[in-house]
């Protein structure tokens, strides 16, 4: 099949989500290329050098800012200056009360104007047939899709995390997440439901599996086995260790949990841990968390010779090398699963997560720091069957199928709409 694709990364988890069905549609015969940027000055702490992951992975890619030139500066002058009057009224009171919120709002509407122009004109130029992306909720994504969309060029998105249904506010960014897509690929029939009670129309949403969860479970035992020891030996766990890995949530993503209730969760879990010579703890934190939280927990643990604090690293070996996995709600839970590894939910607080893989019998729960006992007792004994059935059940529902054709699935939606548009 012929055709041209145009997909947009960012952050390192987007290639990972995108990089099986890229390679997929190439081997199919469609033309594709990556389009990504840079984000090192803007009001958000998602920054980085998008394209090195691009690089690695040997992905052909363009930068929007390789298209920069005096014609494209003029026009990021002009717009900058029809909306400076205009934002500085809707924004006084506030820059007004914040002074720091003046550089950093400009910072951001700066980034966002000069992605703005210059993907238009990298569409001119590419003139792709369909556009790819991870999700449309962030402002590269909004903008990608949206001129995509105004060109009447078909976009494909697909699901990135879990999609808790919350409140009925919390729905809303489910109609953000699909605005400008042609059409969404979800995981399964509970992210469905999710989208339709968020009133996305139901001819948008196709249910496709996860092509990024197909390549986990085609890893063999063998390659497991090797992975597991090598990052035994990278972080210089003893082998007669049983390894708990605990998985961050980003403090700003709990709403209703506060910073104290979480750093007493964590210390308890890091008393309880220390104490055990037999146990190691690994602490595998949000890559955008606050770093002053995660210093706080540094302190904690540095008289304990068996807990390992880190920043990054790739969760995927992270979880193959762990016997148990710790945590509050987190994407990376659900590959946990997958592999086959217990699961333990911390919430001492008796609120209600946003997501609760115990509330959906895919985990047990600790509900307070009398309960830490359970952590060595999974470690070494593993779950009992009536939790392992309801994991398998709660899998059945996420995934549409885990028969390792999600890439098929998708290729097809794409196929639909390029014969769609070519007609």
């Amino acid at each position: 099949m012929k055709g041209r694709v145009l997909c947009f990364t960012g952050l390192e988890h987007h290639i990972r989500g995108l990089f099986p069905i890229i390679k997929y549609l190439e081997k199919e015969g469609l033309e594709v290329e990556c389009l990504t940027t840079i984000n090192n000055r803007c009001i958000s702490d998602l920054r980085g050098n998008f394209e090195f992951p691009l690089r690695e992975k040997g992905i052909r890619y363009c930068l929007t800012y390789d298209y920069l030139d005096k014609e494209i500066v003029k026009q990021i002058e002009s717009v900058r200056e029809r909306l400076g009057k205009e934002i500085k009224e809707k924004f006084e009171n506030l820059i007004l009360t914040c002074p720091l919120m003046e550089e950093g709002l400009w910072l951001g509407i700066d980034d966002m104007v000069e992605n703005y122009v210059l993907m238009e004109k990298i569409l001119e130029i590419k003139k792709p047939d369909i556009g790819l992306i991870l999700h449309e909720l962030n402002f590269w994504g909004k903008i990608f899709t949206y001129l995509l969309h105004r060109r009447g060029i078909p976009i494909v998105s697909l699901q990135e995390g879990l999609h808790p249904s919350g409140g009925r506010e919390w729905l809303k960014t489910y109609l953000l997440r699909s605005e400008y897509s042609t059409k969404v690929c979800v995981w399964g029939e509970d992210t469905k439901k999710v989208f339709l009670d968020a009133g996305v129309p139901k001819e948008k949403i196709g249910i496709a599996g996860s092509s990024q969860y197909d390549e986990l479970l085609r890893i063999p035992l063998n390659k497991m086995k090797e992975i597991k020891k090598s990052v035994m030996e990278e972080l210089e766990i003893p082998s007669d260790k049983k390894v708990i890995l605990f998985i961050g949530t980003k403090l700003s993503f709990f709403y209703n949990i506060t910073r104290e209730e979480v750093g007493f969760m964590v210390d308890s879990l890091i008393n309880y841990i220390g104490r055990n010579d037999d146990l190691f703890l690994i602490l595998k934190w949000h890559p955008i968390e606050d770093k002053s939280f995660i210093k706080e927990k540094e302190k904690k643990m540095s008289k304990y010779k068996n807990i390992k604090n880190l920043y990054s690293g790739n969760i995927t070996q992270l979880i193959i090398t762990s016997n148990l996995i710790l945590g509050f709600y987190s994407t990376s839970i659900i590959e946990a699963l997958l592999l086959k590894k217990p699961v333990i939910e911390i919430n001492f607080t008796g609120k209600n997560f946003l997501y609760s893989f115990a509330n959906e019998g895919a985990a047990l729960r600790l509900n307070g720091a009398e309960d830490l006992w359970k952590v060595k007792d999974i470690a070494y004994r593993g779950i009992d069957v009536q939790t392992k059935k309801q994991v398998c059940q709660y899998l059945e529902r996420m995934f549409y199928k885990l028969d390792g054709k999600s890439n098929e699935r998708i290729m097809k939606v794409i196929k639909e709409l390029l014969e769609r548009k070519n007609r």
